[in-house]
């Protein structure tokens, strides 16, 4: 007999505030913002991640989507907390890399620099990539500005 998938809390958690942050126009961006955070919080905090890295990525994608497009729905520095949480789960910063999360970094840096709380999570973010591989590769090419 096939076991049925148990539900927690906490993936009860992670679905409704994925279906806050999915949604346009029931909440405002406070509500948004807190949804957000609290969500990248949980999924970096989790003891297992391999049953979340599924949400992780969704999460990152969400946050990559977000801040290249000229019309936003979170804060600048909404983005860098959250990816920097984000960051702290082991498959996520090659998946960041894959999708354009290095564009993310550079357009943080350009658009951020008198603001330093966003630069403190730029700056965390990069202090955590500076452990992977491919980074290191993106870091130490001339050509990448």
């Amino acid at each position: 007999m096939l076991e049925i998938a148990k539900k927690t809390p906490e993936r009860d958690m992670v679905k409704f505030l994925q279906k806050v942050l999915a949604s346009k126009t029931l909440y405002n961006s406070n509500v948004s913002y807190a949804g957000a955070r609290i969500l990248s919080a949980l999924l970096s905090n989790f003891n297992t991640y391999t049953e979340y890295a599924n949400d992780a990525k969704i999460m990152m994608n969400f946050l990559i989507t977000n801040s290249l497009k000229s019309s936003k729905t979170l804060s600048d520095f909404i983005v860098s907390v959250c990816i920097s949480n984000l960051l702290l789960i082991p498959s996520i910063p090659n998946y960041f890399l894959e999708h354009d999360g290095y564009v993310v970094i550079m357009n943080l840096f350009d658009k951020n620099s008198k603001d330093l709380q966003v630069m403190y999570y730029t700056f965390l973010s990069v202090w955590i990539l500076s452990y992977e591989e491919k980074f290191i590769r993106y870091i130490a090419d001339p050509k990448v500005s």
